[in-house]
């Protein structure tokens, strides 16, 4: 076999000092070297070679069809991002909620001393933490 066969761009060649258990062609485009393990069967490593070429041919649409998507969803992400966040003022809602509720079991109970309410949004998250203590009774 000659040192470096061409095809389509390629340079194949069977490089030296292989395993004799998984022989392989040695491929070579632009710089970048891609390895394709071969068989006994001849027809078998053509079949290899011409999957090769063809998966090869389609990579460039498969790569193009990941970028478009992953444009598509930064714009959705960037879109999400600008949005303003609903939670503070949910939060502020419940919280007032939360301390009318309080009030009117404090004078149910007979509290004289109306309860704190302290309510605190986890850092990176949206969680939100109230916390409630209740003064002794007189």
């Amino acid at each position: 076999m000659p040192d470096d066969l061409f095809v389509m761009d390629f340079a194949i060649s069977v490089p030296e000092n292989q395993d004799e258990k998984k022989p392989y062609l040695s491929l070579k485009r632009l710089d970048t070297v891609y390895r394709l393990e071969v068989g006994q069967s001849v027809s078998g490593n053509a079949r290899r070679l011409y999957n090769f070429f063809d998966s090869f041919s389609k990579q460039k649409e498969q790569i193009e069809d990941s970028r478009k998507k992953l444009r598509a969803s930064i714009k959705e992400l960037e879109a999400i991002a600008a949005q303003k966040n609903p939670y503070p003022e949910q939060i502020a809602a419940l919280r007032d909620e939360v301390s009318d509720l309080e009030q009117g079991i404090a004078k149910g109970i007979g509290l004289i001393i109306p309860p704190t309410t302290s309510c605190a949004l986890l850092p990176k998250s949206n969680l939100c933490c109230i916390i409630t203590v209740f003064p002794g009774r007189r």
